[in-house]
């Protein structure tokens, strides 16, 4: 038994560094330019991750520009400049078995916004299923206190961490916009308060 937890905590050590390179080789793509002359270079990394016993899907979202009615999240995966480049849907992506024992992986969603396209962009998250966990936890379904951590970077001209909170899902589709900004035409970016409507909430709103 010692053996198999000692390879299983391996493992997780290397699934965390190939997370991490994972991220670096998508950022570090070879700069291209389209026709239209908008660099699409990666230039803001969004994650979010939580706790990685819960069998909880977590989402992603994000709107910007040329239509911001048309976000990206799980079903739409590239839209305009953003691109959805990791999707964790809980133990179904995340819980593998090694010698019989199971080995519980990050819970961890990544998007990358590749270009300079000038226009306000917003992020958010949302609980999409809450599901009983492995290690028998009571949860009151009404208050589950899923805390989801969200870390915005910014990859050019160096990577720098411009934003780092917690936020708190309670129930399934409790949903709260985490951080908006406005792209400026050099790449940098003004911080700005997200709207208090969730993307998720205005998306279903007015796809009915």
């Amino acid at each position: 038994m010692p053996d198999r937890t000692r390879r299983a905590g391996i493992l997780l050590s290397y699934v965390d560094m190939l997370l991490v390179i994972v991220a670096i080789l998508v950022v570090s793509v070879a700069p291209k330019k389209a026709a239209d002359g908008v660099h699409v270079e990666a230039q803001y990394l969004v994650t979010i991750e939580w706790d990685r016993m819960l069998d909880d899907d977590v989402d992603l979202w994000a709107s910007g520009p040329p239509d911001a009615s048309k976000p990206c999240f799980y079903d739409s995966l590239a839209v305009g400049a953003l691109s959805l480049d990791h999707d964790s849907r809980g133990y179904m992506d995340d819980k593998m078995m090694v010698d019989g024992q199971a080995v519980y992986l990050p819970h961890k969603e990544v998007m990358t916004l590749r270009g300079v396209i000038p226009g306000r962009y917003v992020y958010g998250i949302h609980l999409y299923k809450a599901r009983r966990s492995d290690d028998g936890r009571k949860r009151d379904p009404r208050a589950l206190g899923i805390a989801v951590h969200v870390e915005v970077v910014k990859l050019n001209p160096k990577v720098t961490v411009i934003f780092r909170k917690d936020f708190t899902l309670d129930y399934e589709g409790d949903a709260a916009n985490v951080w908006a900004m406005d792209v400026l035409p050099d790449g940098n970016f003004t911080e700005v308060d997200p709207p208090v409507e969730p993307i998720t909430t205005k998306f279903y709103r007015t796809k009915t």
